[in-house]
């Protein structure tokens, strides 16, 4: 905890040395200044950091779900000094994550979210989280009582970072308005959520979308995903710059014709990850010369193919691959044109399958990854002794610097990755310079415990 830069003892002793008739007035003020608490000159980041331990142990009232705009409340229980301190620091209160999911009265939450505490923030950019789901309809209302047009839309050109996971409903008000411009907000997240109660499904982004975000600038970062069994309808139910965007999450509720829409103008991606329930449909090459990370998820293997077959990533340095199910010589085949097309630098490869053997033969396929660093297979990667030694050699994938896998001779294999490393045979620095450090089911080879004599 912070506290004065002179002890409470020293303080009375310092005013006791001073005339009588100097303890009042401009003097008591300039003692009062000298020892001021040392917590007025911390930056708010550093106080919010204190309090937080504190704020997430305490029990929070029903009528108050909001843990980060708890933490100035706390904050203000200290002292009337704290209090008026917590009030007047913008920068605590420009952070507000809202859960709505145990909140009866939701009108008057935002009411006073709305009256109180964005105010508070003054002229300082806010990063707002709402989320919650209506568990009982005839008790919490469908709407989660207006926050779109109560809090959202008031305060829209003041976002930096929104974050709404609603339902239908409550989202209904972002589509009904028009575009305004938004030069602070940098990212959004819109998670649509089906109503926890089973309410019909709402059509509402069949023939509509989603055009508040159409003038944003500064805009670099969308997270789009809907729940289970619940999905955007239409071709387009988010109206964004994506030409501008360099981070892009797109967690299901899209068919794969308007993700390949979508990627076909985000020349800027950087960051990717898609997941694609959808059946796929042939489609032109799409190059995006910046992106650096991409993650694939399909539940169909024909969506998977015909992706990675028009894909061109030239720069590409982590790939994250996962199909429930793929014929394992169609997959090799796939992914050997995919690098040969992009002869992308690959530094981390990933193949999550989690059923059957993802591909035919490993060695093939880490033959075009030469720059590889970190490898993860899945518990049926044909990873054989004779692989396993070309690694530690240094022959395949010379930069490999980390492993994690399961292959049916476990045992043998780290026995012989720990004699190789702690030098019990001839040449053991030698052959171990290709591989500096395996994991294998998570395990650091260079701990002890892990292998025996």
């Amino acid at each position: 905890m912070a506290s004065s830069t002179l002890p409470p003892i020293e303080i009375t002793e310092e005013t006791k040395s001073y005339p009588r008739s100097l303890l009042d007035g401009e003097d008591i003020r300039r003692i009062t200044e000298r020892t001021a608490c040392v917590f007025s000159k911390l930056p708010p980041e550093i106080l919010t950091s204190i309090f937080r331990e504190c704020a997430e142990r305490i029990y929070l009232p029903i009528c108050y779900p909001c843990s980060t705009v708890t933490m100035p409340w706390v904050l203000g229980q200290v002292c009337s000094s704290w209090k008026k301190f917590s009030e007047n620091e913008p920068e605590l209160w420009s952070s507000l994550t809202l859960s709505y999911t145990l909140v009866r009265d939701k009108v008057a939450f935002n009411q006073r979210v709305q009256e109180t505490i964005i105010p508070r923030a003054k002229l300082e950019p806010i990063s707002l989280t709402c989320s919650g789901r209506n568990y009982v309809e005839s008790i919490v209302g469908p709407n989660f009582g207006g926050v779109i047009p109560m809090l959202v839309m008031p305060n829209l050109a003041r976002f930096r970072h929104l974050s709404l996971s609603l339902d239908a409903t409550a989202l209904e008000p972002l589509i009904s308005s028009s575009p305004i411009l938004l030069k602070l907000l940098e990212s959004v997240e819109i998670v649509y959520d089906r109503p926890f109660y089973g309410g019909p499904h709402n059509t509402m982004f069949e023939k509509r979308s989603i055009t508040a975000f159409g003038f944003t600038p500064n805009l670099r970062k969308v997270r789009l995903q809907c729940r289970p069994y619940y999905r955007f309808v239409g071709e387009n139910p988010v109206s964004l710059p994506w030409g501008q965007l360099t981070e892009l999450s797109i967690d299901g509720g899209l068919p794969y014709s308007t993700v390949v829409t979508f990627l076909h103008s985000c020349v800027q991606l950087i960051r990717c990850h898609l997941f694609i329930e959808e059946e796929a449909v042939p489609c032109s090459n799409i190059t995006l010369p910046r992106l650096q990370s991409i993650s694939l998820d399909f539940n169909s293997s024909d969506s998977a193919s015909s992706l990675l077959e028009i894909l061109i990533l030239p720069v590409l340095k982590d790939f994250r691959l996962c199909v429930d199910s793929f014929n394992p010589i169609y997959l090799q085949e796939i992914l050997l044109a995919f690098l040969s097309r992009s002869e992308c630098p690959l530094e981390y490869f990933e193949l999550g399958y989690p059923y059957r053997n993802p591909i035919r033969d490993i060695s093939v396929l880490l033959e075009r990854m030469p720059r590889l660093r970190k490898l993860y297979l899945p518990i049926l990667a044909p990873l054989t002794t004779p692989v396993i030694q070309r690694m530690i050699d240094g022959q395949l994938v010379p930069h490999l610097e980390a492993m994690h896998c399961s292959i049916p001779s476990l045992p043998m294999t780290l026995n012989l990755l720990e004699v190789r490393k702690s030098g019990r045979s001839p040449g053991a620095h030698e052959s171990y310079r290709g591989i500096k450090c395996a994991l294998i089911w998570g395990f650091d080879l260079q701990s002890k415990c892990v292998c025996g004599d």
